[in-house]
């Protein structure tokens, strides 16, 4: 893939101002996630046939959002659940789009609507920021829920002459549900980890692994794009 190249170039000029391993650590999730995005760019002309192509303006906006952050630290706050709430919507939309099913579709829309409803009440309603944690972690945990949903009805589509590693759906549902459940799993822990200073590779526990969760999440993405490409050319070989 031409365009890993000139970033791994990008990335290598960053991390020789400072100490490489340092760099890569603080930057799992942005670099993940703009790899993510440079792979929709390279891929946009097989997935602009499809839904798939959202994918594009969807990584541009997230990639973006993490600029504010660096502006300012009240902007980080708000900036993670407007985040939050731009995925709802995008997963929903994703997973209503790969099951194509009426019942699963209404299902989808319903436990989006609950967790955005709950983000806006919380952004707008609520003044203490402890509660807008425990609120995040039942964004989480709804996330988890609706991949699992997704999941389930592909076991039940794929026959078993086909293999669930080859499916796009499956690589993108397996990429949000490891993230959504690891991210609930981390949440769950925050009072251990803060009280017995728990550390990996010289972060805190919870803010090292939402990182390393982002690279699982985005390099399935990326995955699926080769897997959609390949399917969308072994149709095209097909006889009519």
């Amino acid at each position: 893939m031409k365009w890993f190249i000139p970033f791994l170039c990008v990335v290598f000029v960053l991390g020789n101002q400072i100490n490489m391993s340092q760099f890569i650590i603080h930057n799992l999730h942005s670099l993940s996630e703009i790899a993510a995005l440079l792979a929709s760019v390279y891929y946009y002309r097989t997935l602009k046939g499809s839904f798939m192509r959202w994918f594009c303006p969807f990584l541009f906006l997230i990639s973006a959002l993490e600029i504010f952050p660096l502006l300012s630290t009240k902007a980080a706050f708000f900036t993670n659940y407007a985040t939050a709430i731009l995925q709802a919507f995008f997963y929903c939309y994703l997973f209503c789009q790969l099951s194509g099913r009426k019942r699963s579709n209404f299902i989808f829309s319903c436990l989006t609507a609950v967790i955005i409803s709950v983000f806006f009440a919380a952004l707008f309603l609520e003044k203490d920021r402890n509660h807008l944690f425990y609120l995040s972690k039942i964004f989480v945990a709804l996330g988890a829920l609706m991949t699992a949903m997704y999941l389930y009805y592909l076991y039940k589509k794929i026959d078993e002459d086909h293999f669930y590693l080859t499916s796009y759906g499956f690589w993108i549902a397996f990429g949000v549900i490891i993230f959504f459940s690891g991210i609930s799993f981390i949440f769950s822990l925050y009072t251990i980890t803060v009280t017995n200073q728990l550390n990996f590779l010289g972060e805190r526990l919870y803010r090292i692994v939402p990182r390393i969760l982002c690279v699982i999440l985005y390099s399935s993405i990326i995955v699926s794009f080769v897997l959609y490409k390949r399917s969308i050319e072994h149709q095209t070989l097909q006889p009519a």
